[in-house]
C-alpha cells in the first residue's frame, strides 16, 4: 500500500463467504418510470469433489477446467493441494468466480422475476441519471435472488461493462452474438436519448486519459497473498441482519460513487446447504462435509425432486438416473463425478 500513488483511491472490502455469485444487468431509458433487468449471470466458482483417496491437487488435474488453474501464475489455487477431501466433499479452489481462474458463467436470464426487477430499479434510480449498468452480488441462495430479498452488491459497473451472461459455453456463438449486439442496439438508444436531453458527451481524449491511467494504477494495485484454506461451501444457517444500501454521489461519473455494501433486506433462518450424491451404487445425503444414508425423497428448492433410488425427475418433467459420483445439490443443481455443471 505504501508503494501506491499518493491522492487515488482504492477499495478494502469485507470478505463475503456467501456461496453464490451473479453479475445482474440492468438498463432503462431516458424519460421511462421504468427499467428492465435484461441479463443475469451465475458465476460458478472452480471446485472439485472429493473422492477420499485423492489430494485436491490430483482431483484439478482430471478437472477438464480445474487443471488450467495457476499455469499463468498468476492465479494460485486458495486450498491445500496436498490434503485428501472426504468423498463428496466439495472444494473451492478460488475465493472469486471469474473465468481468469476458471470459473464457469451460466446464463440465467430465464431466472429473472418481476420482484428481482423491481428491486434493482429501485436501487438503480436512487442513483442520479444511472441508466445502465452491470451489479454484480454475493447471494446465500437462489430463491432469495429472484425474490430480491436477500444479497449484498460488490460491485456496479457503468456504461462499459459487458453482457458476460453471453459467455455461457452453452450457447451457440449467434445467441451469444445476440445477447452483445442487442445489449449495444440499447446502449446506443440510451446514448442518443441522454445527447437529445442536452447530455453532452467526453471526447475521445479524455476518454483516452481516463483509461490509460486506469491501467497503470491496475499495474501498481497492492497485491494480496492468500494462505491456504479449505473454501468449504458455507452455511446458510445463520441469521443476517438487515441493512440498506449508501450510495454517496461524489460526482457525474460512475466511477466517483462510493459503495457501502449491506444487505438490503432481513432474510428468515434457512436449513444448512445439503447435497446429494451417489456413492458407490447409493444414494447419500452430504452436509457439513458429513455423508449418511438418503432416508427419504427431497424435492429440491428449483423443483426438482430426486428419489431414493437415483431416479431424477426434473421440474420440465425429464427424468434421469444418476450414476456413480454425480451429485445435486440443494438448489437443484446437477454435477457431474468431476464436479462440473450440468444443464
Amino acid at each position: 500500500m505504501k508503494a501506491y500513488p499518493q491522492g487515488e483511491q482504492f477499495v478494502i472490502q469485507d470478505w463475503l463467504a456467501d456461496a453464490g455469485e451473479a453479475g445482474i444487468f440492468y438498463m432503462r431509458q431516458p424519460g421511462e418510470p421504468r427499467g428492465q433487468v435484461i441479463g443475469l449471470l451465475l458465476r460458478e466458482f472452480p471446485r472439485v469433489v472429493g473422492d477420499g483417496m485423492r489430494t485436491v491437487a490430483e482431483l484439478m488435474a482430471a478437472h477438464p477446467r480445474a487443471r488450467r488453474l495457476g499455469r499463468d501464475g498468476a492465479s494460485e489455487p486458495c486450498c491445500d493441494l496436498a490434503a485428501v477431501p472426504r468423498g463428496g466433499e466439495v472444494v473451492r479452489l478460488a475465493t472469486v468466480a471469474s473465468t481468469r481462474v476458471d470459473g464457469l458463467y451460466r446464463d440465467g436470464t430465464g431466472l429473472v422475476t418481476p420482484e428481482l426487477t423491481a428491486v434493482m430499479d429501485m436501487i438503480s434510480q436512487d442513483m442520479k441519471d444511472f441508466h445502465v449498468g452491470r451489479f454484480d452480488v454475493k447471494y446465500s441462495h437462489l430463491d432469495a435472488l429472484r425474490a430480491g430479498n436477500v444479497f449484498r452488491i460488490i460491485e456496479v459497473n457503468g456504461a462499459g461493462s459487458e453482457a458476460v451472461h453471453a459467455w455461457d459455453p452453452d450457447l451457440s456463438l449467434r445467441q451469444a452474438y445476440g445477447i452483445v449486439f442487442d445489449k449495444r442496439r440499447r446502449l446506443f438508444a440510451i446514448g442518443d436519448a441522454m445527447r437529445r436531453l442536452g447530455q453532452a458527451p467526453v471526447g475521445w481524449s479524455v476518454l483516452l486519459h481516463h483509461h490509460f491511467k486506469q491501467q497503470a494504477l491496475i499495474a501498481r494495485y497492492p497485491p494480496i497473498k492468500l494462505t491456504p484454506v479449505w473454501c468449504d461451501r458455507p452455511s446458510r444457517g445463520s441469521r443476517l441482519s438487515s441493512g440498506s444500501l449508501h450510495l454517496n454521489p461524489k460526482g457525474s461519473n460512475m466511477n466517483k460513487y462510493s459503495l457501502t455494501p449491506a444487505i438490503l433486506t432481513l432474510s428468515a433462518t434457512t436449513a444448512m446447504a445439503q447435497d446429494i450424491m451417489m456413492k458407490d451404487g447409493k444414494m447419500m445425503t452430504m452436509k457439513d462435509g458429513q455423508s449418511m444414508a438418503m432416508e427419504k425423497d427431497m424435492t429440491m428448492s428449483n423443483g426438482n425432486k430426486i428419489m431414493m433410488d437415483g431416479t431424477v425427475m426434473m421440474k420440465d418433467g425429464k427424468k434421469m438416473e444418476m450414476k456413480d459420483g454425480m451429485m445435486m445439490d440443494d438448489d437443484g443443481l446437477m454435477m457431474d463425478h468431476n464436479g462440473m455443471m450440468m444443464k
